[in-house]
């Protein structure tokens, strides 16, 4: 049994569910994968309108939107919270009043709006007071803890890894990411013994060149470097974030700091526009379909026995057995698109895949992957 929840931070981190979503459902005709494997989505925005819209969330003729206990909407703050900040120790803890005259004079527009404006000190605000507000039913940690308790008992299994998705662009990825970190942290921590609650990070950073400068409203590639410097400071332990709460340290009676015993995550995986050869993809100007379909075509059974086929020769003995032993298992699923064949050797080469990744050997997988690619030509320019 597995459970994953998967966590979007922002207008980015809406897209990458919804993309996850509709890829899901294209290979189960479900929003559940089956095989004992429990997934459970949550979108946080500040954005009203991006949460309820609908646009891009149907595959072959199904909608895979997201369910309102599945959203948790942090727009708003109240002038009342601005103006008595002292009731609120968590948030005082990481606003001076520059920051709270800046949101008077400034910022109510695009509080109002719903939007991060790109401001990492307004995206953070947004997700601290929404995390004060128990009586939100939006509250962020009565949606995480509603989650994984679902989860569980789906699956009868106490262990979830937390995926967190979020473009480290904008204001409401940027700046909500850490306490989402050191919040979920803190309600379940890491065990070391039983490895119950992973997580995993998945960022979208800035692009160095921007493919469209309307992207920018003057704090773009700011944002990235920022958050990047506190997720660095927080792998190493040099930072321990306030907790929004505003739960009191025994000892020295301040605002307690978070992450002061265990590691803040697990694993990060950095994402840009340009890989290793310097080759940038541009998806401006409407390409993000054209992008979907070529992907869409390379993971797919038919391409997928197509690389192992170019790529047996070079297979080691141990990495030879575990791709038979997944070709020649039995499926409780059928094949819908390709031929059983294909299928097969798809499914052996998605076990290798995954036991190469278990095994900490994501070099080997990425070489098998690349050299897969380039000899059969799927990809429309060069790794």
């Amino acid at each position: 049994m597995a459970n994953h929840l998967i966590i979007g931070l922002g207008g980015t981190g809406g897209k990458v569910l919804r993309e996850l979503r509709k890829r899901v459902y294209e290979e189960f005709r479900s929003n559940e994968p089956g095989n004992g494997v429990y997934i459970d989505y949550i979108y946080v925005d500040s954005s009203p309108s991006d949460l309820d819209d609908k646009t891009g969330w149907k595959v072959m003729g199904q909608s895979v939107h997201l369910g309102s206990a599945q959203k948790v909407n942090i727009n708003g703050i109240s002038t009342s919270v601005l103006n008595n900040i002292n009731l609120y120790p968590g948030l005082k803890g990481f606003l001076n009043p520059i920051d709270i005259q800046l949101m008077h004079q400034e910022m109510g527009a695009l509080i109002s709006a719903g939007i991060g404006g790109q401001r990492r000190r307004l995206g953070r605000t947004l997700i601290a007071n929404n995390i004060c507000d128990k009586h939100n039913t939006s509250n962020f940690e009565k949606v995480i803890r509603a989650a994984v308790g679902k989860l569980q008992q789906a699956s009868g299994n106490n262990d979830v890894t937390f995926h967190i998705c979020a473009g480290l662009a904008g204001g409401t990825g940027s700046g909500s990411i850490v306490d989402a970190i050191a919040q979920i942290r803190t309600w379940f921590p890491y065990n070391p013994v039983t490895k119950d609650f992973k997580m995993r990070l998945f960022l979208y950073t800035p692009e160095a060149t921007l493919v469209d400068v309307k992207s920018d409203a003057g704090f773009y590639q700011a944002n990235g470097y920022a958050a990047l410097l506190e997720l660095n400071a927080l792998s190493t332990g040099h930072y321990h974030p306030t907790d929004v709460r505003g739960e009191k340290d025994i000892f020295t009676g301040e605002v307690q700091r978070l992450l002061q015993n265990q590691d803040a995550f697990d694993a990060a995986y950095i994402y840009t526009n340009v890989n290793e050869q310097g080759k940038v993809l541009d998806l401006g100007n409407g390409k993000v379909k054209n992008f979907h379909r070529m992907t869409s075509n390379i993971v797919k059974a038919e391409s997928q026995a197509k690389v192992v086929n170019v790529i047996l020769d070079s297979l080691t003995d141990e990495e030879m057995a575990i791709f038979k032993h997944g070709r020649n298992a039995k499926s409780a699923t059928s094949a819908k698109n390709a031929s059983i064949t294909d299928y097969r050797i798809a499914t052996g080469f998605e076990a290798l895949i995954g036991y190469l990744y278990l095994s900490h050997r994501m070099d080997r997988a990425m070489e098998l992957v690349k050299d897969g690619l380039v000899k059969t030509e799927l990809l429309p320019y060069k790794l």
